[in-house]
């Protein structure tokens, strides 16, 4: 069955009382999102702390763009959108039920809440373009992808999580010529590190123009506040006092300790093809190993517009696995995101 349109309520199961998250929230709901999480991965992904970081981040209201499930005074499920972004052309929903209570229709209920959110994001969006709600998940995780395609989603991209062992390699990053390298704690100007990022990111797909004066408040939130944030690993590649490239790293405390992450690597285009990409990977991977962690990861695009992931197999990372994103048109119209690299 297909769903297309609805009132959440009509498909919340007898029992499961839905609303929104509070702060108060945290812990418990950490606990529930991590029961799922290590169905799904093995690990633990989520923490109170961080939690609060997401939930306080500038422009998002949690009164409005959270719902919990909650059956016999225990959180069975959560979801939550992110339309942030201006213009919101892709809602993003993020949901999980826990696995002991998979399959009652919780997902549903949250997902259906999800999309009469998601339809409130349409008055931002400017007439004629096109909005869509999109969710992502393991595409191993089968109860997951038939949730999202039973209800009417559509599986339009893919995304590679990539890792790479640390103990068996040496990492010479082969410095490009005239650039010099410095860290986040060294340099100290994060608006320019922002803007250098954002500028690279145009050629990413699906990228979106939007108001950088409101952006900035909630990236810099979301990236400064969480447990994880470390500014030596925030590595920064000048050309003279200019920002050539980006790579942003932490290290994933409660997920696993052993593994170092690379949330972003982001080089502009007049320094493109001389190597700087490489050279910061690898730059981060010897300061991983330097540290102790044992592998190294990071997550791209399947069909990355700017070659990322074939950079990553010749520097020897493999896929560790595959998630899946989906999307539900909500109004069709022009697709205002990036699709090309040199289209809009």
């Amino acid at each position: 069955m297909t769903i297309s349109s609805l009132n959440h309520l009509e498909f919340t199961p007898p029992g499961v009382v839905l609303r929104p998250a509070t702060l108060d929230d945290c812990a418990a709901l950490a606990e529930m999102l991590n029961a799922s999480s290590q169905a799904l991965s093995g690990t633990n992904e989520f923490s109170e702390q961080g939690l609060r970081s997401e939930f306080t981040q500038p422009g998002f209201d949690l009164s409005q763009s959270s719902m919990i499930a909650i059956l016999n005074g225990r959180i069975v499920g959560y979801s939550d959108i992110w339309d942030i972004p201006t213009p919101p052309i892709k809602p993003y929903v993020f949901g999980r039920v826990d696995p002991e209570f998979e399959g009652q229709g919780i997902g549903t209920a949250l997902l259906a809440w999800a999309e009469e959110r998601s339809r409130k994001a349409i008055v931002r969006v400017p007439d004629g373009a096109r909005v869509a709600m999109v969710a992502a998940t393991g595409t191993r995780h089968t109860s997951s992808m038939q949730l999202l395609g039973d209800y009417g989603m559509v599986a339009t991209r893919y995304s590679f999580e990539m890792s790479i062992d640390l103990t068996e390699s040496s990492f010479d990053a082969g410095w490009p010529e005239g650039l010099t390298l410095t860290t986040l704690a060294g340099f100290g100007n994060v608006r320019s590190v922002y803007d250098a990022y954002r500028d690279a990111w145009q050629d990413h797909r699906g990228w979106v123009a939007q108001d950088e004066e409101a952006a900035f408040p909630a990236w810099l939130h979301r990236m400064t506040t969480a447990p994880e944030h470390d500014p030596s690993l925030w590595f920064v590649a000048l050309d003279g006092k200019e920002v050539a490239g980006v790579l942003f790293a932490k290290r994933l405390i409660d997920e696993d300790p052993d593994l170092g992450w690379v949330d972003n690597l982001a080089v502009r285009r007049p320094w493109r093809r001389r190597g700087l990409g490489k050279a910061l990977i690898l730059t981060a991977f010897a300061e991983f190993a330097r540290r102790g962690f044992k592998r190294g990861g990071l997550g791209v695009d399947a069909h990355s517009l700017t070659g990322a992931t074939r950079l990553y197999e010749q520097l020897g990372m493999h896929v560790k696995d595959e998630h899946t994103i989906f999307e539900k048109e909500l109004r069709p119209g022009i697709d205002l995101s990036k699709q090309s690299i040199d289209g809009a």
